[in-house]
Formats: C-alpha cells, sequence, structure tokens
C-alpha cells in the first residue's frame, strides 16, 4: 500500500494533495472539515477576503454642486441685521398709523402709513441686493439644496412684503378718497394684523437661518 499511496503523490497533478484531512468525531458537521476536505480533492481553494475600512476625515464634505461652503461664509450678518431693523421699525410706524385712525387724523395715519411703505421698500431693496451678492458669489440657488431652500423660504417672505406694500399703498388711495369710514378702519386692521405676522415669520427665518449659522 505505501507503494501504490508514493505511486499515487508522484502521479497527482501539480498543486493537489493526496493527504486526507484528519478526521475528529463529529468532523463531518464541521464548515471547516468541509472546506479542507474540498480543498484536497477539487483544489478548492478559499478566496481571501477583504474588509472596507471607513477613514475619518476632517475635511468638510463637498455638496453634489461644488466645494461645501457654510451659512456663516456667505451671509453678511451685519446687513441682514439692518434689514431686520427696517421691518421690525415698520411694524411700529404701523402701530402709530393705527392710533392715528382711532383719533380720526387722516393727515397723520396717512404720514405713518407712507413711513411704513417706505422702510418695506428697504426691506426689499436691501433683501433683493443680498441675493444678487450671493449669486455674484456664485451661492445660487441651484448650487446646494441649503441655498435652495434658503432662496425659496426668504424669497416667498419678500413677496409677502411686496404683496402688503401694495395692499398699504391701496388702502392710502382709498383713505384719500373715501376717509377713514368704518371699512377702510376695518380693511387697515386687517392689512395691520398682516404686517404683524409678517414681522414674526421674519423674526423666525433670521433666527433658525441666519443666526443659526454663527452659532
Amino acid at each position: 500500500m505505501d507503494v501504490i499511496a508514493s505511486g499515487f503523490q508522484q502521479q497527482a497533478p501539480l498543486g493537489l494533495c493526496w493527504r486526507f484531512p484528519r478526521m475528529e468525531p463529529g468532523a463531518m458537521s464541521d464548515p471547516q472539515w468541509q472546506l479542507e476536505t474540498l480543498a484536497v480533492h477539487g483544489g478548492y481553494r478559499p478566496a481571501p477576503t477583504t474588509r472596507a475600512v471607513a477613514v475619518p476625515s476632517s475635511q468638510p464634505v463637498a455638496s453634489a454642486f461644488g466645494a461645501a461652503q457654510h451659512g456663516a461664509d456667505l451671509f453678511d450678518l451685519p446687513l441682514v441685521a439692518v434689514n431686520t431693523s427696517l421691518l421690525l421699525l415698520s411694524s411700529i410706524t404701523y402701530g402709530f398709523a393705527m392710533l392715528e385712525m382711532r383719533r380720526n387724523r387722516i393727515g397723520a395715519t396717512q404720514l405713518w402709513l407712507a413711513v411704513t411703505g417706505i422702510l418695506g421698500l428697504g426691506f426689499l431693496s436691501l433683501e433683493l441686493y443680498e441675493f444678487a451678492h450671493l449669486i455674484h458669489q456664485g451661492a445660487g440657488p441651484q448650487r446646494s439644496a441649503f441655498l435652495s431652500s434658503f432662496f425659496t423660504l426668504v424669497g416667498t417672505h419678500g413677496l409677502h412684503v411686496t404683496f402688503g406694500i401694495v395692499w398699504l399703498v391701496t388702502m392710502m388711495i382709498q383713505v384719500q378718497m373715501h376717509g377713514l369710514i368704518p371699512e377702510n378702519r376695518r380693511r387697515l386692521m386687517c392689512l395691520s394684523m398682516f404686517w404683524h405676522f409678517l414681522d414674526l415669520v421674519w423674526i423666525c427665518v433670521f433666527t433658525f437661518v441666519y443666526l443659526r449659522e454663527f452659532v
């Protein structure tokens, strides 16, 4: 038998070995023993396994449209603060207009309504300047999801301010033509609630969109 075995070993192809793996009790159900048996008889070699290792990086993750940029690098906080002050001040001047309306003083009411409209136009002018400046820097709404949301949110608020100014000018014309009749008083009160609501919304936008980036 030793002679036959040695003959088989001399005639075995390169890479094959006719030595059976040692069998222990219960080895038939052992996956490792089965792999060794396949390696002996079928030339099977398990492929080496590789593991992916995540390497942390200290660099900011770039967006799909270019290098990553933070809001603190884009926003001019002093400019936005001035813009916010204009809108908040317009809310105060509108309150003065309501006080003059209660006193039935048409001229003073019109004056404070005009001041409110001018402050609203100043707010819109600075907002449009900010938009133009961001787009000139290459930070347009198509740059990233954050900027798309920013332009949509702030632009929508700006459209409501524009609508409020148009409403205000319309009411000034109505007061000039018909005076402070009950209908105009009611409409001015509705516009007052709308204008103050715009200020409240802007405070939320200023806090969670602008100030949040500088904290």
